[in-house]
């Protein structure tokens, strides 16, 4: 249950961010490409940010450092003390970029910390990964097309030798239609496909293991004005499991999403809280709401200015 869950609470969290997201994002599996993101009602285009988790909201503003907290709650909607499931801390260069990520345990204590380096044309070449202890743990470096699209990541171990390889292919216009991934030798062991709309928007995401069996499967439904309002959850036979619809607020922004079970009955709603800059700064399950979605999520963000 626990994997379902923290699956759901990403795609809850992707919302925000590919919500009328530019057509022909490339964004990679470590989710360290930039993505311009923007929301039609607000007419307000977030930075682009290289390192920022692609199933995090987006984030505008000069911002210095952003610490992102996942943690339990109870019937009434208030933190149970030491529940603490999720901790990261981001760290921003003056582009708006991460130059540094620090992930924490259930116990607060620091469990690794990964360093972002950028090439002279501001893009991401690779990412060192650092245990706690400072040691290496593994990095991963990037290949770009002439349209500065990643086509490649290259993951390394620890003593240099390969441990993965993840190819995209894209369309002429730059939107990834495929991702797959490959062991150290080369054996296929993941792919996954895209299919976009003739507007260039995402309406499905399907990721298949490399003997054919159906990893994952979304599909999305968008309003006339480019807004995501239904995703559709497939399980491994490919039927419908749970659907996600989403509600805007006077400002375009994503304010609730209705969860609903295979049955079309209402599991539980969330609720979106944002700052004056715009920025999500907390999103939290429907009081009384079933256990499984008991989990808050806060966003501390320090602005420069």
């Amino acid at each position: 249950m626990k994997r379902t869950t923290l699956l759901l609470i990403s795609i809850l969290l992707a919302v925000t961010s590919c919500n009328n997201a530019t057509k022909n994002s490339n964004s990679s599996t470590e989710n360290t490409d930039s993505v311009a993101i923007h929301t039609t009602q607000q007419s307000k285009i977030a930075p682009q940010r290289q390192g920022w988790n692609r199933n995090l909201p987006a984030l505008y503003g000069d911002i210095a450092e952003v610490v992102l907290t996942q943690y339990h709650t109870n019937a009434a909607g208030k933190p149970i003390n030491g529940s603490l499931e999720r901790k990261e801390k981001y760290l921003f260069n003056q582009r708006g970029d991460v130059i540094e990520k620090r992930e924490y345990d259930n116990y607060n204590t620091l469990w690794n910390k990964c360093l972002y380096k950028y090439g002279a044309n501001a893009k991401i070449v690779e990412q060192v990964w650092y245990k706690r202890d400072n040691s290496l743990d593994w990095r991963a470096v990037y290949r770009y097309d002439d349209k500065e699209n990643t086509v490649e990541e290259v993951y390394f171990n620890n003593d240099g030798t390969k441990k993965s390889i993840a190819l995209h292919k894209l369309t002429p216009q730059g939107s990834k239609i495929e991702e797959a991934h490959y062991d150290g030798e080369g054996n296929l062991q993941w792919v996954a496909f895209y299919k976009h709309n003739s507007r260039g928007l995402l309406v499905e995401d399907a990721g298949y293991f490399s003997n054919g069996v159906i990893d994952y499967k979304f599909i999305n439904r968008y309003d006339a004005e480019d807004r995501i309002i239904e995703t559709t959850e497939y399980d491994a036979e490919e039927l419908p499991q749970r659907k996600i619809r989403y509600k805007y607020n006077s400002k375009g922004q994503l304010s609730e999403e209705d969860i609903y079970n295979s049955e079309e009955k209402l599991e539980t709603t969330w609720f979106y809280t944002y700052d004056e800059q715009g920025n999500v700064v907390k999103v939290a399950p429907q009081k009384n709401a079933r256990k499984q979605y008991d989990i808050t999520t806060e966003y501390k963000i320090v602005y420069r200015r």
